[in-house]
């Protein structure tokens, strides 16, 4: 039993499970705040009370849980629609259980993104029929549709004002506005893409902060350091061939096209994260890990897109190479 067998050892159990609670509750109360950026603290600190706690007495759980239900309920009439709490408690129990049966991590990573990919999509598409007054799909799309074409027409004409402007200053006027375009309708039909990435991203933040309780409160270790995040070579494969088809579609102008394209921008941000462990964990190896992870920082920032595909690129060999031997870097 997770409650008896792993507390913290400089205070009482009680006393541990009250502060955790408290902690779980505060974070909620964020929510008025920050919103969904809580997540992550509540859904980690929810799945820690959940580990640790006596599997007879589940009090401390289901007031923890109950209080962010209420938080969040209150908070309807003031910020819209939004199942943050849902999320969190869904995070927090699958979170446990997965730990608890040291489920393999990337599996669980990948379900939790799933789920609060949909959870997160859900309020948006209520809120459109609501707007719109029929409770279908197709009258949320088209609500959504009409949003995008309006901004999309707003857009271009900012960008024809800046270029008669421009040309008018400068003389010059060799500034084509479908370029702009393009760029707005690319970034519009990868919105699903973007949307399953800062999922993935709660989900990973939440790992993080779980790890750090369970590292802090627990008396041995070693059961969280284990567990760590990678995956079967047969992704990292369909990684290659995902970024090989991407290079020949030049407009996401089809179906296959843009599901390609957002299942590239997916498998390449997973793989980037990778490459990013493997490269913290190299630098970590020099006389000043702190400073090297800085630099790498800021060359991600610097080269944008380039770094992050040549990191991708990395952590998918990377994968592959040490899959079978284990030598996963940690997280």
């Amino acid at each position: 039993r997770w409650g008896n067998s792993i507390c913290c050892s400089s205070v009482t159990y009680n006393k541990a499970m009250l502060i955790l609670s408290l902690l779980c509750v505060a974070s909620g109360l964020c929510a008025f705040v920050f919103s969904e950026l809580v997540i992550p603290v509540a859904s980690a600190l929810l799945a820690a009370i959940i580990i640790f706690e006596d599997n007879r007495r589940r009090i401390y759980s289901y007031i923890s849980a109950l209080s962010l239900i209420l938080i969040n309920g209150i908070m309807l009439f003031f910020a819209g629609i939004s199942f943050w709490s849902v999320i969190t408690i869904v995070l927090a129990v699958i979170l446990a259980f997965a730990f608890a049966r040291m489920a393999r991590k990337y599996q669980v990573c990948f379900l939790l993104t799933v789920i609060v990919a949909i959870l997160l999509i859900a309020p948006l598409l209520l809120s459109a029929m609501i707007e719109s007054g029929e409770f279908t799909f197709s009258a949320a799309i088209s609500f959504y549709d009409g949003i995008f074409s309006q901004m999309r027409e707003n857009f271009m004409l900012q960008i024809d004002e800046m270029i008669e402007e421009l040309a008018s200053t400068t003389g010059l006027s060799t500034v084509d506005s479908k370029y702009f375009i393009d760029l707005y309708d690319y970034q519009v039909r990868m919105l699903i893409s973007y949307i399953i990435i800062a999922a993935f991203i709660l989900v990973g933040f939440s790992f993080k902060c779980f790890s750090a309780i369970v590292k802090r409160c627990s008396e041995d270790a070693s059961r969280i350091t284990e567990w760590r995040f990678w995956t079967d070579n047969i992704f990292a494969y369909f990684y290659f061939i995902l970024t090989v088809a991407s290079l020949f579609i030049t407009t996401p102008d089809s179906v296959f096209a843009v599901t390609v394209l957002n299942l590239y921008n997916v498998f390449m941000f997973v793989y980037f994260y990778i490459g990013f462990m493997v490269a913290r964990e190299f630098f970590y190896r020099g006389k000043r890990p702190l400073l090297s992870t800085v630099l790498l920082v800021l060359a991600i920032v610097m080269f944008s897109a380039y770094a992050i595909e040549l990191l991708a690129v990395i952590g998918a060999f990377y994968t592959i190479r040490v899959n079978n031997e284990k030598m996963i870097p940690e997280d």
